[in-house]
């Protein structure tokens, strides 16, 4: 469950109490969702494509 709940703990917490994959899901997404928008507070407004795209491709590279 380490892997599903990226080791964060909002979602172990979620996963521990409710055993509820859907509501661990929507966790994580609110925090993938929280770094996508920091991400455009720093750069450039015209690095931002490239930094949106280098993010989405992290999940191919692990696998």
């Amino acid at each position: 469950m380490y892997y599903v709940t990226d080791g964060m703990p909002e979602p172990v917490l979620i996963w521990t109490k409710a055993r509820d994959v859907s509501a661990m899901q929507e966790v994580l997404s609110d925090i993938i969702g929280a770094y996508e928008r920091d991400f455009a507070k720093h750069p450039n407004i015209s690095e931002f494509p490239k930094i949106s795209m280098i993010w989405k491709s992290i999940p191919s590279q692990i696998t």
